[in-house]
């Protein structure tokens, strides 16, 4: 094996590599984990999984379950009753371990607590 023919071999493994990471690490990725509010001493916790579903216990205790679904690069919809699709949709921003969440003029921040 040339020297050339090695190193050609080995930038398109660095390449493949690569392009696998960043395929693999979608939107969706980045808001998997437990999320946490706590709002005039109340406390809601959210998670997401992977399989694109969600469980959400709420700031008094009302459990939801359902599914969510990512639109555009800033748009999360929750769809709490798969059977009559009710949902509700919001803009959200993460960075690092903060998701802030606005919908209809009303803002709340979540903090990330495990992935």
């Amino acid at each position: 094996m040339t020297r050339k023919f090695a190193f050609a071999i080995g930038l398109i493994l660095v390449v493949a590599s690569l392009c696998l990471v960043s395929f693999g690490c979608s939107k969706s990725s980045s808001i998997v984990g437990k999320w946490q509010n706590s709002t005039n001493n109340n406390t809601a916790t959210i998670i997401y999984n992977k399989d694109g579903t969600f469980e959400m216990i709420g700031w008094y205790g009302a459990a939801t379950f359902g599914k969510y679904e990512l639109s555009g690069s800033d748009v999360i919809q929750l769809i709490a009753d798969i059977s009559t699709n009710s949902s509700v949709s919001a803009q959200y921003t993460i960075s690092g371990d903060v998701m802030k969440v606005s919908q209809n003029g009303v803002n709340t921040t979540w903090t990330r607590i495990s992935k």
